[in-house]
């Protein structure tokens, strides 16, 4: 009986080490990051999911169209979006052309 708790304790044991190896030899950060769909990735870049998938569908923003078909299945990362929004350039608002014009009061 105490050879058979003795081994148990062991397999536990050397289970236990396994784990640790591997947990400290694997990091979440090695992972490649997951994809999101159009919904989440509208949401972060506070778009209608319509003006995302026109935005990748014509090559303006990342994505990675899934399958062959006409109609395509589109994932995006979120990093890729938000080096994408980084390497914009600045827009001026104070030089924007389509200003409001003052009414003219009669």
């Amino acid at each position: 009986m105490e050879d058979h708790l003795l081994g148990s304790q062991l397999s536990r044991k050397s289970l236990r080490v396994i784990t640790e190896v591997l947990m400290s030899s694997f990091s979440l950060s090695s992972l490649p990051e997951p994809y999101v769909d159009a919904t989440r990735a509208a949401t972060f870049l506070s778009v209608s999911r319509k003006t995302l998938l026109t935005l990748a569908r014509t090559g303006q923003i990342p994505g990675h169209p899934i399958g062959q078909r006409k109609r395509r299945i589109w994932r995006f990362r979120l990093k890729e979006l938000a080096a994408w929004i980084d390497s914009r350039p600045e827009v001026n608002l104070d030089s924007h052309q389509g200003r409001v014009r003052e009414r003219k009061v009669s």
